[in-house]
């Protein structure tokens, strides 16, 4: 029986060549959860595979430790049709 896993595609700062890559995707690979991970110094972003419930600011937080960084946006979606903390509680999840 497989593990249920979450894909993420990440665009890396701070990356001026295949080794750095490589560096990153040592990092990414060091993460508890992570199961694959592939970076690709041309487009500048990692692919990772992780076990579902892996903490992304691990995630991140690894590749920060490596001396790079992880470019984020903040959006607010508008959630319709919630009508009780029980809905609240599954968006947020």
């Amino acid at each position: 029986m497989s593990t249920a896993e979450d894909s993420l595609v990440l665009p890396i700062q701070g990356m001026v060549c295949a080794s750095c890559a490589a560096h990153v995707e040592d990092a990414l690979r060091g993460v508890q959860g992570v199961t694959k991970a592939r970076v690709n110094f041309s487009t500048g972003r990692a692919y990772v595979e992780a076990e579902r419930g892996t903490p992304l600011g691990e995630i991140v937080q690894a590749v920060e430790r490596a001396g790079y960084g992880v470019i984020t946006e903040t959006m607010t979606l508008k959630i319709e049709g919630m009508s009780c903390a029980a809905c609240v509680a599954r968006v947020e999840r």
